[in-house]
């Protein structure tokens, strides 16, 4: 179930909200290679795959998509992960997973994309419907979107309600330090 905190509606109308929540009736599937904190961001249970290659890719290959730099999620089974967008981002990069997999609808604008997101992820591997390696996960498709690069995504990560953790990387930005 997708659901935007506190705004109804239509996804299209309701993507202004600062905060949005995605569950496993709202993955895709796919099979991924194991996670690597050399290619990876990771935290725990989440993954930002392909995260960590991002400070050397080229502005050409970044923009490839638009405004939009996609990178898949994943979480493994029975875990909730809260990402969001450390303050000092927010004008620059924004979290997009919320158009429905199934379309290729007009982008939302950055500032009306939220800046924290929470993954629920499916309750076991049977559900799960994806793996990273072995290891079953719930994937999320979707995108940094970002005002210009190179970029420094900044995030706050909160992994079952455990404490406050930061995670960087940089799209095109070497400055950026991955984390």
């Amino acid at each position: 179930m997708l659901a935007i905190d506190a705004v109804p509606g239509p996804i299209a109308a309701v993507a202004a909200a600062p905060a949005a929540t995605v569950t496993c009736a709202d993955k895709s599937e796919g099979a991924f290679r194991a996670p690597s904190a050399r290619h990876d961001v990771l935290l725990g249970p989440l993954t930002f795959v392909g995260a960590a290659d991002a400070a050397t890719e080229s502005l050409a290959q970044l923009r490839r998509f638009g405004d939009r730099w996609k990178v898949p999620l994943l979480v493994r089974p029975g875990h909730r992960v809260v990402v969001s967008v450390r303050p000092s981002s927010r004008a620059a990069v924004r979290l997009d997973y919320l158009q429905p997999h199934s379309a290729t609808p007009e982008p939302v604008a950055l500032a009306r994309l939220p800046a924290r997101m929470t993954f629920v992820a499916c309750a076991d591997g049977a559900t799960a419907g994806s793996s990273a390696g072995h290891t079953p996960v719930t994937f999320w498709s979707g995108s940094i979107a970002f005002r210009r690069v190179p970029a420094c995504v900044r995030l706050d990560v909160r992994v079952d309600g455990g404490p406050l953790r930061h995670r960087s990387f940089g799209l095109g930005d070497h400055r950026c330090a991955t984390r």
